[in-house]
């Protein structure tokens, strides 16, 4: 009950019956507005939960971070893959989405187009990262907001552009084992 209108319940006397009548009228006022808004509080949620329940029910994929879907990894993942394994470097160039970041044997690179890495092609696929591509396996992923990991870091792949086509854009040095 309001501070207010307790003080105001006491100065109001048994006799003074308009009084007392204006203080019921506001106490109902105030317990009907009170019984609304908890109405409609419980509308709501009744409203909203069944939209949760189907958002929960969605199986969430995990790399939506990056801005692309499983079908689309495996896909690209298929196409690395079979470029790498064939050795079929022009084809490997076109996955590449420039300008992007590449580990050319002895420092990192920034390359505004692929055709800049066709000198030291060897170097950015050794033997190593060769190995961690035919590994791969869609499901071992790692992703993010940044894109797609491909083994300890080495390669990175993502989403680029409003058309959403998959497109390697990291390439860093090979990770030190001790």
């Amino acid at each position: 009950m309001h501070v207010g209108t307790r003080l105001y319940r006491r100065e109001v006397t048994r006799h003074d019956s308009a009084a007392r009548a204006a203080l019921y009228s506001a106490d109902r006022a105030r317990r009907a507005l009170r019984l609304i808004g908890t109405a409609v509080f419980w509308l709501i949620v009744a409203m909203l939960l069944p939209r949760a329940a189907h958002v929960a029910a969605q199986p969430v994929d995990r790399f939506a971070p990056a801005g692309t879907d499983a079908p689309a990894v495996e896909r690209f993942l298929g196409e690395l893959q079979r470029a790498v394994a064939a050795d079929e470097r022009a084809a490997v160039l076109a996955l590449f989405a420039c300008p992007c970041t590449v580990w050319d044997g002895q420092r990192l690179r920034r390359v505004r187009d692929a055709v800049q890495i066709r000198p030291f092609y060897d170097s950015v696929f050794d033997a190593g990262l060769k190995q961690q591509i035919a590994a791969a396996r869609a499901e071992d992923l790692f992703a993010n907001w940044q894109g797609v990991m491909l083994g300890d870091g080495r390669l990175w792949f993502g989403a680029t552009g409003p058309g959403g086509r998959l497109g390697i854009n990291a390439v860093n040095a090979p990770v030190a084992r001790q």
